[in-house]
């Protein structure tokens, strides 16, 4: 590690020591990351209202977090099943974890090393959209983090607290806290091993599993995992040069039954209130900013970009990025239907997806030109042309009223063979 780059992680480390909002380095990202999952893994030094003190570290204790750091980023972070039939093992597990709504469990964390020793209990209630409620048990102290998904968590000590602490959370900050326990980051890390192969078959809670060993490099010593039949990880075992990371479920289940209201916590008038973080400064754009169209949604393209036709809008792009989007967001918008959406167009021609919502019919003015075919029908809309799918009874309303160069209004609705929906009502503006 260069200096420039050590002296980055120590600040960060020293920042994160002192409540702080450290500054994110993207060529560090991973890497400081995985130092925040290990220095949530000891017990930090709280006062009796529950705000860390601002003590000295030695750089030592920097030292020993870095190093523990750098191992699980190289074991958690790297581990992915060579060949073919450990990719489809890994896309198994990624189709499986695609397929719950959201997961509760019990989470056994241990690390130890020459220099340390790291035993936690982690309870973990997770639903999709990125509501979580973590409680995390070392030794005798226990530490709460509960978020709703929207913009502030609360954390706090013990079970009658007389501070809670508020972090406001931005994309950023949130794969920051899930880094620690998520199921997803579990499945993502399975990237880059060698040597991989069944060694066994056993149960972890009454399921039967496989278990896989796998490594690096030939020279090192086997790792290992074991997925249950529904290819999910129930238990990581990582090793390297006399440091062991085990992360084991001692209770697991898919799809609970949640109550919406353990990811909402209520502040007494009595409790004092830290703020670990200021309020982020917006840099999403305003409702002014953003762009409104419907259209016509055809599907997914990729994991990150979908296909639009649209209706009404002077932008002719059809593909829309939904990194902006939130994980189960387009789980409710059906192929082939209609949509309403809010967007944007970067100086680099990237069109982003803000929103998106599926609706019954789309109402637009627009300027009949004339016949495409039997079927289809030429149009001016938000001035550009447009090509689109008519019944013949809002066509003969056409014949009827004459409308050539007068604006009217017309009723689009689904169609099973048109990508751009069907005219099924014209009225005379």
């Amino acid at each position: 590690m260069t200096k420039d780059r050590e002296d980055k992680l120590n600040q960060y480390i020293d920042d994160l020591n002192n409540e702080k909002k450290p500054n994110y380095d993207d060529d560090l990202s991973e890497l400081f990351e995985t130092v925040r999952a290990v220095r949530s893994l000891r017990d930090p030094q709280r006062n009796a209202k529950g705000v860390n003190n601002k003590v000295k570290k030695k750089p030592i204790i920097r030292k020993l977090i870095a190093t523990a750091a750098m191992f699980i980023l190289f074991f958690t972070g790297f581990i992915y099943f060579s060949g073919d039939d450990t990719i489809n093992i890994a896309s198994a597990m990624m189709d499986a974890y695609e397929s719950i709504t959201g997961y509760q469990g019990v989470l056994s964390f241990s690390y130890s090393s020459q220099e340390v020793d790291i035993n936690q209990v982690v309870e973990i209630i997770y639903q999709k959209d990125n509501k979580f409620h973590t409680v995390t048990h070392t030794n005798d102290s226990k530490f709460t983090r509960i978020f709703d998904g929207g913009e502030k968590m609360i954390s706090f000590h013990g079970d009658n607290p007389s501070t809670v602490i508020i972090d406001y959370m931005d994309q950023t900050s949130i794969d920051f806290y899930l880094k620690d326990y998520h199921l997803k980051d579990y499945i993502h890390q399975m990237q880059h091993a060698i040597d991989v192969e069944i060694i066994d078959t056993t149960t972890i809670l009454g399921q039967e599993v496989d278990v896989y060993q796998y490594r690096f490099v030939d020279d090192q010593p086997f790792s290992k995992v074991w997925l249950n039949k529904e290819n999910l990880p129930l238990k990581i075992e990582a090793n390297y040069n006399g440091s062991v990371m085990i992360r084991e479920f001692l209770e697991f289940e898919i799809n609970p039954n949640i109550d919406p209201s353990i990811f909402i916590y209520e502040i007494s008038s009595e409790q004092e209130v830290h703020y670990t973080s200021e309020k982020p400064e917006e840099e999403s754009l305003s409702p002014t900013d953003l762009l409104e169209a419907s259209g016509f949604y055809v599907g997914q393209i990729d994991n990150t970009t979908i296909e639009i036709n649209l209706v009404d809008s002077e932008t002719l792009a059809s593909s829309f990025s939904i990194l902006n989007l939130s994980d189960n967001e387009l789980d409710k918008i059906d192929e082939a239907s209609l949509v309403t959406i809010t967007f944007d167009i970067s100086e680099d021609g990237v069109v982003t997806l803000y929103d998106i919502k599926q609706v019954d019919n789309i109402k637009v003015l627009g300027t009949y030109l004339g016949d495409a075919d039997s079927t289809f029908s030429e149009f001016i809309i938000s001035g550009q042309g447009r090509v689109l799918a008519i019944t013949e009874e809002a066509r003969q309303y056409l014949y009827d009223n004459q409308v050539e160069d007068e604006e009217i209004l017309l009723t689009i609705e689904p169609s099973s063979f048109s990508q751009s929906g069907i005219i099924t009502k014209i009225e005379i503006k």
